[in-house]
């Protein structure tokens, strides 16, 4: 018997057939690997700087070294079971277990061109719900805004939203923050605002702001 090779038409519809059936494999692989990812808002909180209450107090002044080795804030922070101040120690954000500055070099001196433009840290008489301070880079107009996770808040990151106020009371437009991950309890939210130049200029002392914060948890269904 005599080997005859296939007609064309035959090759043509076995190589069209191999084709389209790895063509399905690809998308039933495809729909198998897609993931609805639902997102669940579990608090929300707005920070106002300056809160007129204490802006004349210690703890607000800019005098105060973020730079110091080993730092530990000394902070007055509102306590949402009970009505009272409790005064706390808190790591600074590079010394705090799992956030993402805690590393060798931060990043964060002046020598990087940072400048210590806010804070609140509370006082004996007028606590704070969540400590805060802000970092700005003359260099990159990069405004790093630390508040800390006083109140044990849950969830993966933090959205947020900055707008600033002139001293006429007008607002800028709206800053988002990349999202700022909870690593954990008692922890700092780290967050990054890129401004425009000039967008903040001394006397920072006089800087006003308004931050809306909000807490997600994202539930990954299969």
């Amino acid at each position: 018997m005599k080997f005859r090779p296939a007609p064309l038409a035959t090759l043509l519809i076995g190589i069209a057939s191999i084709f389209f059936s790895c063509q399905v494999k690809e998308q039933i692989e495809e729909f198998e690997e897609t993931k609805i990812i639902l997102k669940e808002s579990l608090f929300r909180f707005t920070v106002n700087h300056p809160d007129q209450l204490i802006s004349s107090e210690s703890s607000t002044d800019l005098s105060w070294d973020w730079q110091t080795r080993n730092l530990l804030i000394q902070a007055f922070v509102l306590n949402s079971f009970n009505p009272i101040i409790v005064k706390r120690d808190i790591f600074a954000p590079w010394y705090t277990q799992g956030n993402a500055l805690n590393i060798i070099d931060p990043k964060i001196s002046s020598e990087d061109g940072y400048k210590l433009v806010m804070r609140n840290f509370g006082s004996p008489e007028n606590g704070v719900w969540r400590p805060y301070f802000g970092l700005l880079n003359t260099k990159t107009n990069l405004l790093r805004i630390f508040i800390h996770n006083s109140q044990s808040q849950p969830g993966h990151y933090v959205e947020a939203k900055l707008i600033l106020i002139d001293n006429q009371n007008n607002q800028s437009k709206r800053y988002d923050s990349k999202p700022a991950r909870i690593t954990q309890f008692e922890s700092w939210f780290n967050l990054e605002f890129q401004l425009e130049p000039n967008q903040l200029r001394a006397p920072f002392e006089e800087v006003k702001f308004l931050i809306e914060c909000e807490g997600i948890r994202e539930t990954v269904i299969d």
